[in-house]
């Protein structure tokens, strides 16, 4: 089972997907998380934030799809802090619609789909992490940008809901995945 966490940065999909992680471990379940890349692409010197570029966007895009590749092979649940389509929505923010990367996240949702994906709503103050940008601004229009294109193409999510209580989401995610129930039956 594919479970991803999709939202603009600094709305805590980190911990949600720490958190389910560790919950179904605690189940006796074989899990491979699937931290976002963003950390690693700027240890290899990429660019992020305002400042991205189409390479380091593609770069973070084709990783995580190799290690959601990898990762399916070798438990019975993957749990993406982010998914393809958010790598694809920072590239969007910056450099507008791009074909080529589109149709291949497109076509990615069709052949390897997650059985969730989640939509974390920001609702927790923009923290420093020295990776993200700090620019409330930014962050809006990403998310913005998300749910436009969430829309559009009628991807099947599940939103959580904006509270002040994000440990409410853990709760929502857990009954969700826990009765195994595929976004078609919502």
């Amino acid at each position: 089972m594919k479970i991803a966490f999709v939202g603009t940065h600094g709305v805590g999909k980190t911990i949600l997907c720490s958190d389910l992680s560790s919950l179904l471990r605690k189940n006796s379940k074989t899990v491979v998380s699937i931290t976002e890349l963003s950390r690693e692409a700027v240890n290899h010197g990429l660019p992020l934030n305002e400042g991205t570029t189409i390479s380091a966007q593609g770069w973070i895009l084709l990783s995580q799809m190799a290690r959601e590749i990898e990762a399916k092979h070798n438990a019975e649940y993957v749990v993406c802090d982010r998914a393809v389509i958010d790598n694809y929505i920072y590239m969007m923010s910056k450099f507008k619609q791009q074909d080529f990367y589109e149709m291949m996240v497109l076509e990615w949702l069709e052949q390897e789909p997650y059985d969730f994906l989640f939509k974390v709503p920001i609702c927790v103050k923009l923290q420093k992490d020295g990776v993200r940008s700090t620019d409330p601004e930014f962050q809006k229009k990403i998310d913005k940008l998300l749910d436009e294109f969430l829309e559009k193409y009628n991807i099947p999510h599940i939103r959580l809901p904006e509270t002040t209580n994000p440990d409410e989401w853990l709760e929502i995610v857990k009954n969700k995945v826990i009765k195994q129930k595929s976004l078609d039956e919502f």
